[in-house]
């Protein structure tokens, strides 16, 4: 997926008093190819030092600055506000098929990102719901057993 990048990046207030090389790294955990969908990515400190030309400890420096942008758990690292930026909020967001594979994605990542999760996009509970459907006009009700009908004949090839 090619992540959105919008011009009030440079202008958001947590962004806008960083250093380069912290602005440069979040930049790099948002574009980065193995981010899925609900914002999760497994951080490799040479990855990042290959793809940047930067020291890996801009990293720690940047979840430090900015630690409320991200949950993170060893190597693997949320961003809590991705699926905002990237996909929209609220009833949108909850009624799209975007939405369904976010949560689809989220399920696959450790519970406490799930919970942590849920709590920042409660819209999205909505897909952790099993579905009913409702019968097919015509169809039995699952309480009564089928009728049956005529038996068919036996076949003469026995």
């Amino acid at each position: 997926m090619d992540a959105k990048i919008r011009s009030r990046f440079w202008s958001d207030e947590d962004v806008l008093p960083q250093p380069l090389e912290v602005k440069a790294t979040l930049l790099w955990l948002i574009t980065n190819p193995e981010t899925s969908l609900s914002g999760m990515v497994v951080v490799s400190p040479k990855q990042f030092a290959f793809a940047t030309s930067l020291d890996p400890v801009w990293l720690k420096r940047t979840y430090k600055e900015l630690k409320k942008m991200f949950v993170i758990k060893g190597s693997l690292v949320w961003i809590r506000n991705y699926v905002r930026h990237q996909f929209g909020e609220g009833q949108m967001l909850a009624k799209s098929n975007v939405g369904k594979g976010v949560v689809r994605d989220i399920l696959k990542g450790p519970k406490r990102k799930q919970k942590v999760f849920f709590e920042e996009y409660p819209e999205l509970k909505v897909h952790l719901e099993p579905k009913t459907q409702a019968p097919c006009k015509g169809s039995p009700s699952p309480s009564k057993p089928l009728a049956r009908g005529p038996q068919a004949p036996s076949s003469p090839f026995k």
